[in-house]
């Protein structure tokens, strides 16, 4: 699970492999891993929740689809931002 450090409207900051704070906005490109050890990898179209139960929306590479991912599903310090 990803460890979320603060919530706030419209973004969110989580920590890294290396527990360094990353924050994610919504329309940032982001990749992570599930538990599963799955890449995924897409645009973030929008965040809620707060703590354990944040929740992105994303728009995959391949775009045919939105998925809403939790961060309970993400594989710790996954977690990180395409520029």
């Amino acid at each position: 699970m990803v460890t979320v450090h603060t919530d706030v409207f419209k973004s969110v900051i989580v920590y890294d492999k290396n527990n360094e704070p990353v924050r994610v906005d919504e329309g940032n490109v982001i990749v992570f891993a599930t538990e599963t050890g799955e890449e995924v990898k897409g645009i973030v179209t929008k965040i809620s929740g707060k703590g354990e139960k944040t929740k992105f929306q994303i728009v995959p590479e391949d775009g045919q689809k939105e998925e809403i991912w939790s961060v309970t599903a993400m594989a710790e310090g996954s977690l990180g931002v395409i520029k």
